[in-house]
C-alpha cells in the first residue's frame, strides 16, 4: 500500500494556557528551529506533517468580583505561535484544527510566511475552513469541530500562526487545539510549457486588436501542468477494485448531498461512470459523467500574494485532493492562474462530474482562480480568461450565461460564485462582485446582436459590428480613444446626425466618463464620415477618461440613425479599470499647543505626500478631504454637530511625488481631559488613503480640573494580606508647573478603607510642567478579605484639589488563600550600579525573546539579540531600534518572555577586578530605564529567589551552613524592606540597591553561574525568614569582630530591636563592620564546629524565630 502518510511527525511540546492580556501578544521563540521531515516524495511532490498539540483558550480572571457573579475569562486575548521551519522549502501547506465556539464567541486563526532566502514576511493571511468535502466533524461528543484548510504561497521557508479569541461578556471561553500543519512542496518537476509569461502580452495604454474573451479557451492540458496520474488508482490506495456506481455518487470522492439526490434525482443522473483506465487499472474515483451540464460555479484558492509558480501551486493542490483528503483526484474541473492561463483540472473530460461544490457538482462545472480575491482586485487577464472559458462552456451546452434555471430545488444564476452555494467567503468580494458583469459581456459575445450578418438586409436600418476590440483597459485617471466600426446594412444611406448612444449602466458610469458631443448630449461619438452607404463602412471614435475606482463593467452602446431611428440591438464594450494606489506619506502636523481650554480654538496644519499613483484635486468629482478615523466617520469631539471632516485639500491639483496641505481650525470641547485626534485623507465616494497614522493629542482643561489620570496598575489582583507595588501616571493638563517641593508642591491626598495599607505617592519628576506626564510609585498592603476594592486619590497643588472629582483605583484581593504568592516568588526592584554619564545610553539585548513595555503595555516584541538604545530626551525617553526611534513620555521596561531568558546591558562595564574576563551585566527579571534626579538609572525588578541567588554577600567556597545563615539573613533584610515596614531609600522608584555600602552586594546572573552553592542554599532554605514576636525584623550582619558584637542601641541608638544585642564572639580580631548582629567570623568558626543555619541565627539575634513565609 503506497499510502503512507504523515504518521511520524515531529512534536512539538504542549503550551501553556494563555497568560496575556488583552492588549498584549504572547511570543513563544524556539530556542532550536522547528524542523519537519518529509514523509511523502512521489511525483514531483514531497510534503510532511507537523503536529503542535496547543491547547489554548481565554485566560481565566480571578473568582472575585464587584457584584459577586465573576465573569470567568478575559474578553480578548491573543497567541503568537512558534516560528517552524523545515528542511525544505515549501508552496502549500495544509492546516488542521479543532475549535470550540460558544455563543457570543469567536476564533479568528490567521497565518504568514517567510519567503525563500528573505527576510521580510507575507502579510498575515485569515484562514477559513475548507467545508464542502464533508459533513462537519466533531469529536469529544461534539464538543469540539475539526477544521481544515488549505493555502499556496511563494516558495517559503518558515511559517507562523495567530489566534485571536473573544468573547462577549466573558461568561465563557472558544477553545481551539492541535494545529497540525502539512508542508507540501510541488517545485521540482519537467514541464513541457510553462506558465510563467501570460498567455499574452497586454498594453494598458492601447487597445489590442483582439476580442475580449473570443477564441478557444487553449486549456493547459494534465500531462503539461505535471499532473502525477498513479495517484488515480484504487492500487495506489492499497483498495484492489474501484467503488461501485452507489457508493461513488454517496457524500465521499465529489461530495455530493444524498438527501438532495433523493430529491431531484433527475439533476443527479449519469450517463456513464468508467471505474478503469485504459490500460485497465481501477480508479480510486471513478470517472462520472453527466447527463446534463446546467450551471457553472466560480471559485478562489487562498494564496499569499503573487504566485512565482502557478503550476507548482496547481500540483500542491493536486496533492492536496487527491492524496491528502484522500479524493482520488482533483475536485475543480478548470483552474486559471492569475495570468489567465487556463488547466485542466479533473481527469476525464466533459462533463465529467468534479468535486468543488458540495451537494451541487453533479450538473455543474467548477473554476477555481489562484489568488486571495477577498482581498486583492482581479487581474485582467483572469477576466478575459473566464470570458474565454465559460463562454465557451456556455455555447457547448447551451447555458445562458446572463440567465437564472431551476437547480437543486431554486431558481438560481446560471453562472454564480462559490458562496451563492455554501456559506463561505468563496470566491472572494473582488471577484463575485464582477460576476454580474462577466455575464452580461459574456452574453454579449454569446448574442452578437445586430453583428451577425454581414449581408445587406431588406429593412431600412440595419447594421453589422465588424470591430476587433477588446475591452477598455485604463489606468485610473488615464484617457483614451477608441474606433468602433459599424458596416450599414441596410437600404437607407445614414447621414451626419448619425452617433453613438450609451445606455444607462450607472456601475459602468461610475468607473469612466465618455465625453459628450458639443451641441449633443446624448452622443457619445458622432459619425466621422458625411455619409455612409448601403455596404459602406462608418466609424465613431469615442474618447473615455477613468476615474479613481477600479472595476470591471460593460457599456451597452447604440447607433441613433440619422438623428432619430434607433434600433433595438447594440453593441458592447468591457471596461477594466485597474485599482489606483491610495497612498500617502506623513510630512508634517503642526498643532500650536498639547492642552486647550474648554471651549477654545486652535490651527492645525497637516503636510503629507502623495507616495500613490493618482493626482490628489480639491474639486468634484472627487475632492481628496481629511476625515475623521479610528474607526473612520466617527463623530470628532472637535468639530460641531455631527461632523466627520475637517478639511479640503488645499491645492487644486497634486500629482504623485508632490506635497499636498490641510489648515482648519479646530474648538476644544467643553468636557476635559485628555484626548487623541486620530486623522486620515479620504477621496469621497472612492476610499481612504494608506498611510501612517495621523494623530494628536490634546489635554483640555478648565479652571476646577488641572490633572489626568493616564495610564495605572489598577485592576491587579492582590494577594490577601500580601504588599505588592503600584504606580499611576498623572498628567499636568493645566497652566501650572508641578513641583516635587516648594512652591506649587504637588501632593496626593488618599481615602480608603481602613483594612487597606498605602503608602505616600511618591513622583519620579522634580518638576512636571504644563503637559508633562508624571509617574508616581506606591505599595498597598491588600485586605485579608477577598473582593473588589478601590482607592481615591486626590491630587493637590499647593494644597488646593486639582480635580473636581476623586481618581479610582480599583484592585481585587484573590479568594484562593492557597494561591497567594510565597516568599522567594516576591519581586525586589534593585538600583544598579549603572551610571549614564560613565557608560553612556543604555543598550539593552537579551539570549531569548524579550518584550519593550511602555505604561504596562506591549510596544515592541524582540527577538534574541536585537538591542533597544534608550536615550534621555528632557524629561522622555527616545527609544532606537535597527533604523526606527520613538519618543515617549513614559519610561521602558524590557520584559523577558520566560525565566530562561537573561537580560543585558551590552555597555555596562562591571567587571571584578581580580578577573577582567568576567562582567556582571546580565540580570533575570525586568530591567527599568527611567530617570531620576536628572539622570538614568537601571533597576532590575525579579523575584527574591533569583535575587538572592545573585547575591555576593557570601563566597561559594564558605561552608555550606554558613552559606545557608546568610541567605537567610540576605532574604529577611530584603523581605523587610519589600514588607512596607519601612523604607530604605524613602521616594525612590526601587527597593534597593546593588551597592553593599547601602544594602546588599547584587551581581546579577553572572554571580548565579559562578556561585552554584550559594543557589542551592536559596533553595534549601526556601522561604525562611527570621521573625520576632511574628514580625520580620532587620538583620544587620558584618565582617569581624575583636571577640564580642554591640547592640544596635549602643551603635544607632535604636531603641525598638531588643533582638540586636551583644552577644560573646568567636573569632578575635581587627574590628571589621559595624559591629551589630551576626559575625562573620564568627558564623565560620560555628558552621565548621558542626553547628546549622537555624542555631547560629538564634545565637546571635536574641529571642528570634525562623519562619516560612
Amino acid at each position: 500500500m503506497k499510502k503512507s502518510f504523515f504518521s511520524s511527525a515531529l512534536t512539538v511540546s504542549t503550551l501553556a494556557q494563555f497568560l496575556v492580556l488583552t492588549l498584549f501578544v504572547t511570543t513563544l521563540s524556539a530556542s532550536m528551529p522547528n524542523f519537519a521531515r518529509p514523509e511523502f516524495e512521489d511525483g514531483g511532490v514531497r510534503a510532511s506533517t507537523l503536529h503542535t498539540h496547543e491547547q489554548l483558550q481565554l485566560p481565566a480572571l480571578s473568582s472575585a468580583s464587584i457584584n459577586g457573579t465573576p465573569a470567568a475569562y478575559e474578553n480578548k486575548s491573543q497567541f503568537l505561535s512558534p516560528i517552524y521551519t523545515t528542511d525544505f522549502p515549501f508552496g502549500a501547506v495544509v492546516m488542521t484544527w479543532e475549535e470550540n465556539k460558544p455563543q457570543g464567541t469567536e476564533i479568528e486563526f490567521s497565518v504568514r510566511f517567510q519567503l525563500m532566502d528573505e527576510v521580510e514576511w507575507t502579510q498575515w493571511q485569515d484562514i477559513h475552513a475548507d467545508i464542502d468535502d464533508k459533513a462537519e466533524t466533531f469529536t469529544e461528543l461534539k464538543e469540539f469541530m475539526s477544521q481544515e484548510a488549505f493555502i499556496t504561497t511563494k516558495r517559503s521557508q518558515s511559517i507562523q500562526y495567530r489566534v485571536q479569541m473573544s468573547s462577549d461578556e466573558g461568561k465563557t471561553t472558544p477553545r481551539f487545539r492541535n494545529v497540525d500543519f502539512q508542508y507540501i512542496d510541488a517545485e521540482p518537476t519537467n514541464l513541457s510549457r510553462s506558465s510563467s509569461s501570460p498567455a499574452k502580452t497586454l498594453d494598458t495604454t492601447a487597445l489590442d486588436k483582439l476580442t475580449f474573451g473570443g477564441g478557444s479557451a487553449d486549456v493547459i492540458s494534465r500531462s503539461e501542468w505535471g499532473a502525477e496520474e498513479s495517484w488515480r488508482l484504487s492500487s495506489y490506495f492499497g483498495v484492489e477494485e474501484a467503488e461501485t456506481d452507489d457508493t461513488a455518487t454517496e457524500e465521499g470522492k465529489n461530495g455530493e448531498n444524498p438527501e438532495l439526490e433523493e430529491l431531484y434525482p433527475e439533476e443527479f443522473k449519469l450517463s456513464k461512470v468508467v471505474s478503469k483506465d485504459a490500460q485497465g487499472n481501477a480508479l480510486y474515483w471513478p470517472l462520472q459523467y453527466a447527463e446534463n451540464i446546467k450551471k457553472i460555479f466560480i471559485h478562489h484558492t487562498a494564496t499569499t500574494g503573487n504566485l512565482d509558480n502557478p503550476q507548482a501551486a496547481i500540483r500542491a493542490i493536486y496533492y492536496y485532493h487527491t492524496v491528502s483528503r484522500g479524493w482520488g483526484d482533483i475536485g475543480y474541473n478548470y483552474i486559471i492562474d492569475p495570468q489567465g492561463n487556463i488547466y485542466e483540472g479533473r481527469y476525464g473530460g466533459e462533463k465529467v462530474v468534479g468535486g468543488h461544490t458540495r451537494g451541487y457538482n453533479t450538473g455543474s462545472i467548477g473554476i477555481s482562480v489562484l489568488g486571495n480575491y477577498q482581498e486583492s482586485e482581479v487581474p485582467y487577464p483572469v477576466l478575459e480568461a473566464l470570458s474565454r472559458l465559460i463562454g465557451e462552456k456556455g455555447d457547448l451546452y447551451d447555458i445562458q450565461v446572463d440567465g437564472f434555471g431551476q437547480f437543486r430545488g431554486e431558481v438560481t444564476p446560471n453562472v454564480m460564485g462559490h458562496r451563492d452555494a455554501a456559506s463561505t467567503a468563496c470566491p472572494g468580494q473582488y471577484l463575485y462582485d464582477k460576476i454580474p458583469a462577466l455575464r452580461q459581456v459574456i452574453s454579449g459575445i454569446q448574442d452578437n446582436k445586430g453583428t451577425d450578418s454581414t449581408k445587406i438586409s431588406n429593412a431600412a436600418y440595419s447594421f453589422a459590428n465588424v470591430n476587433d476590440y477588446d475591452a477598455l483597459q485604463l489606468k485610473p485617471q488615464q484617457s483614451n480613444t477608441i474606433e468602433i466600426k459599424l458596416k450599414n446594412t441596410g437600404q437607407t444611406t445614414w447621414n451626419s446626425k448619425t452617433y453613438l448612444v450609451a445606455n444607462q449602466n450607472v456601475d459602468a458610469e461610475a468607473l469612466v466618463h465618455l465625453k459628450k458631443e458639443t451641441g449633443n448630449v446624448k452622443s457619445i461619438a458622432p459619425m466621422n464620415e458625411k455619409e455612409v452607404k448601403s455596404g459602406e463602412l462608418a466609424t465613431f471614435t469615442i474618447e473615455a477618461q477613468a476615474y479613481l475606482s477600479g472595476g470591471f463593467q460593460n457599456f451597452e452602446f447604440t447607433p441613433v440613425f440619422n438623428g432619430s431611428k434607433k434600433l433595438n440591438e447594440y453593441l458592447i464594450l468591457p471596461v477594466y479599470i485597474s485599482s489606483p494606489v491610495l497612498r500617502y506619506q506623513l510630512r508634517d502636523i503642526d498643532v500650536k499647543t498639547s492642552r486647550i481650554k474648554a471651549g477654545k480654538t486652535f490651527p492645525v496644519t497637516i503636510e503629507i505626500e502623495n507616495t500613490g499613483d493618482v493626482s490628489w484635486s480639491n474639486s468634484d468629482p472627487y475632492p481628496l478631504k481629511l476625515g475623521t478615523a479610528n474607526p473612520q466617520d466617527r463623530v470628532s469631539s472637535f468639530l460641531s454637530g455631527d461632523a466627520n471632516r475637517y478639511g479640503t485639500l488645499q491645492e487644486t491639483l497634486v500629482a504623485p511625488g508632490d506635497v499636498g496641505h490641510f489648515t482648519f481650525t479646530l474648538t476644544a470641547p467643553k468636557k476635559t481631559g485628555h484626548y487623541t485626534e486620530y486623522l486620515q485623507p479620504v477621496f469621497e465616494g472612492v476610499g481612504w488613503l494608506d498611510g501612517p497614522s495621523i494623530q494628536f493629542g490634546m489635554s483640555v482643561y478648565d479652571n476646577s480640573t488641572q490633572a489626568e489620570l493616564g495610564a495605572s496598575s489598577q485592576g491587579t489582583v492582590l494577594e490577601a494580606g500580601k504588599i505588592q507595588n503600584a504606580w499611576i501616571e498623572l498628567k499636568n493638563i493645566g497652566d501650572k508647573t508641578w513641583n516635587k517641593t516648594g512652591q506649587n508642591k504637588l501632593t496626593v491626598g488618599i481615602v480608603k478603607d481602613a483594612t487597606i495599607g498605602v503608602t505616600k505617592l511618591i513622583v519620579d519628576q522634580k518638576t512636571l510642567k504644563p503637559g508633562k506626564t508624571g509617574h508616581f510609585d506606591f505599595k498597598i498592603k491588600a485586605p485579608t478579605k477577598p473582593g473588589t476594592y478601590t482607592i481615591l486619590l486626590k491630587p493637590r497643588l499647593a494644597g488646593q484639589n486639582i480635580v473636581k472629582n476623586p481618581i479610582k483605583f480599583v484592585f481585587t484581593v484573590a479568594a484562593d488563600v492557597d494561591s497567594q504568592e510565597e516568599m522567594d516568588q516576591q519581586n525586589i526592584r534593585i538600583k544598579l550600579g549603572y551610571d549614564e554619564g560613565e557608560f553612556g545610553d543604555p543598550v539593552i539585548t537579551a539570549n531569548g525573546a524579550f518584550a519593550l513595555e511602555i505604561a504596562g503595555k506591549s510596544f515592541l516584541e524582540l527577538k534574541s539579540g536585537e538591542e533597544v538604545t534608550v536615550h534621555r530626551e528632557d524629561d522622555r525617553y527616545r527609544i532606537t531600534h535597527d533604523s526606527s526611534a520613538w519618543v515617549v513620555e513614559n519610561f521602558p521596561r524590557f520584559v523577558p518572555k520566560n525565566e530562561e531568558v537573561i537580560l543585558e546591558i551590552k555597555n555596562y562595564e562591571n567587571r571584578p577586578g581580580w578577573n577582567q574576563n568576567l562582567n556582571d551585566n546580565r540580570f533575570r527579571g525586568v530591567l527599568e530605564i527611567r530617570q531620576d534626579e536628572s539622570a538614568l538609572i537601571a533597576i532590575n525588578e525579579l523575584s527574591l529567589k533569583h535575587y538572592l541567588g545573585g547575591l555576593a554577600e557570601i563566597s561559594n567556597t564558605d561552608h555550606v551552613e554558613k552559606i545557608r545563615t546568610m541567605v537567610v539573613l540576605a532574604r529577611t533584610y530584603a523581605a523587610y524592606y519589600i514588607s512596607g515596614k519601612q523604607e530604605k531609600f524613602p521616594g525612590k522608584p526601587y527597593d534597593g540597591s546593588d551597592n553593599p555600602d547601602e544594602f546588599q552586594k547584587y551581581l546579577g546572573y553572572g554571580l548565579e553561574l559562578r556561585a552554584p552553592n550559594v543557589v542551592k542554599a536559596v533553595a534549601a532554605t526556601k522561604n525562611k525568614v527570621v521573625t520576632y514576636k511574628g514580625e520580620l525584623v532587620k538583620t544587620p550582619y558584618f565582617n569581624s569582630s575583636p571577640g564580642y558584637t554591640l547592640s544596635a542601641e549602643d551603635v544607632w541608638g535604636w531603641t525598638d530591636t531588643p533582638y540586636l544585642i551583644g552577644v560573646e564572639d568567636f573569632c578575635e580580631g581587627e574590628a571589621k563592620g559595624h559591629q551589630v548582629g551576626l559575625s562573620g567570623c564568627g558564623a565560620t568558626f560555628l558552621a565548621e564546629s558542626g553547628k546549622k543555619y537555624e542555631e547560629i541565627i538564634l545565637y546571635y539575634y536574641a529571642g528570634v524565630a525562623i519562619e516560612t513565609r
